[in-house]
């Protein structure tokens, strides 16, 4: 999970650079992680706010 400055650093750079995937080169992160914190911020959801997703995982013989 990011921390709050680094979640304000994806977005300032998307705003400099208008790009996911330029904006992930500069902070050093996966585009999708870009796009997802920009969704996030249009849609009106504080993106520092938002938890940590997780996958569940089956375990076993199946």
């Amino acid at each position: 999970m990011k921390s709050n400055e680094e979640i304000m650093e994806i977005l300032a750079a998307y705003d400099l650079t208008g790009s996911y995937g330029k904006a992930a080169e500069l902070v050093g992160c996966d585009l999708h992680t870009v796009r997802r914190y920009v969704e996030l911020r249009r849609a009106g959801t504080d993106p520092a706010a938002v938890g940590r997703r997780f996958r569940l995982i089956r375990i076993g013989c199946g």
